[in-house]
């Protein structure tokens, strides 16, 4: 399973945009100071406009460390070694902001 974010009608930049600008705020932000308030503005209406999910400090938080690999190149089972996850913490981030998120599930080249 892979994921990425949907651009948003609600912001005047690409999603690519508000995916970097999140990746910035989520690397200089004190994550026990973490709250919705302080995302930049134009971010905030992607969070608005589609999900409650994103008012809590604690679901925030783990949704802005796992975008890096919410670029549709990383499967669920490589979010899940890197950030030592278990697999139901990932899947129920996906859930809480799915209408933020494309998610993809797609067979492993390697497996097959």
């Amino acid at each position: 399973m892979e994921a990425e974010l949907i651009p948003s009608d609600q912001s005047q930049k690409p999603s690519s945009e508000i995916r970097h600008d999140l990746l910035q705020f989520a690397e200089h932000v004190d994550k026990k100071r973490l709250r919705f308030e302080n995302l930049p503005k134009h971010c905030q209406s992607i969070f608005e406009a589609s999900t409650n999910a994103a008012h809590n400090p604690t679901t925030l938080s783990l949704f802005l460390r796992l975008l890096k690999y919410f670029d549709g190149g990383h499967h669920l089972e490589e979010m899940m070694y890197r950030e030592n996850l278990l697999r139901g913490n990932i899947l129920n981030i996906l859930d809480q902001f799915k209408p933020l998120l494309l998610t993809a599930v797609r067979e492993d080249e390697i497996a097959s």
